[in-house]
């Protein structure tokens, strides 16, 4: 331990010591300076138009006051003179700008693409749900409404194929509709005709009227007329275009 604090003593002494030695020289290089600054100055300068006068012999402390002074000035000076111009502001400011409009337009570019690629992906996987379903629906016709399948039990609510498995008119008509050409009116007109062969609901009562289960009869009806009429609308919008 008292080994530690002498160290530690001498460590601070000779730091103290290298302080002093330091502020020595400098000292010395000031006056040195200073001397040869007041050497230079010639007599005349000494005097004015009233005579002599000793007000340019400075001090030591004045002359490092001014010395630190001039160079402050020179720094402000060197430091201003690499300061942009107004106009070169006001060119960085348009360029800025510009860079931020610019880089706002790419965004916006971007999120558009991104949306397109988006709502591209997502009607391509509605279109292909849409297809599944009518599949599906396809299939399930087959096996209710086959000539085969009239001695079946009889049909509630649920076990009518509906398209998609839908109560909604407009959605089952979207599955329906899936894979036919809208802008094919013969298409179109082909497509309700034959679909009206099954919904309509004075046809689907003569074909199915029997095996329909007397609790949801009303309910079956309801949901064939809405269908039906759904497909109505279709062909009437069809005749319009």
């Amino acid at each position: 331990m008292k080994t530690d604090r002498l160290r530690r003593e001498y460590e601070e002494k000779a730091a103290d010591e290298a302080r002093q030695r330091e502020e020595a020289e400098w000292q010395s290089r000031l006056q040195d300076e200073w001397a040869a600054d007041m050497a230079g100055m010639s007599d005349h300068a000494l005097w004015d138009d009233t005579g002599y006068t000793g007000l340019n012999q400075e001090s030591f402390d004045d002359w490092a006051t001014r010395i630190a002074a001039e160079q402050r000035q020179k720094q402000q000076q060197r430091y201003q003179g690499h300061q942009p111009s107004r106009s070169s502001h006001s060119r960085e400011d348009a360029q800025d700008r510009e860079r931020r409009q610019e880089e706002k337009r790419n965004f916006q570019r971007k999120l558009e693409e991104e949306h397109a690629r988006y709502q591209r992906r997502h009607s391509e996987r509605l279109r292909q749900k849409l297809l599944r379903q009518k599949a599906e629906h396809l299939q399930r016709c087959a096996e209710v409404f086959s000539a085969e399948s009239q001695e079946l039990s009889q049909l509630g609510l649920e076990d009518v194929p509906w398209p998609g498995h839908h109560g909604n008119p407009d959605k089952m008509i979207q599955v329906l509709t899936c894979d036919i050409n809208r802008e094919d009116a013969a298409e179109l007109r082909r497509f309700v005709r034959s679909q009206q062969l099954l919904w309509h609901p004075d046809k689907f009562l003569q074909k199915f009227g029997s095996r329909l289960v007397e609790r949801d009869r009303d309910k079956i009806m309801e949901r064939v007329t809405q269908l039906s009429q759904a497909l109505n609308q279709l062909g009437e919008e069809e005749k319009s275009d």
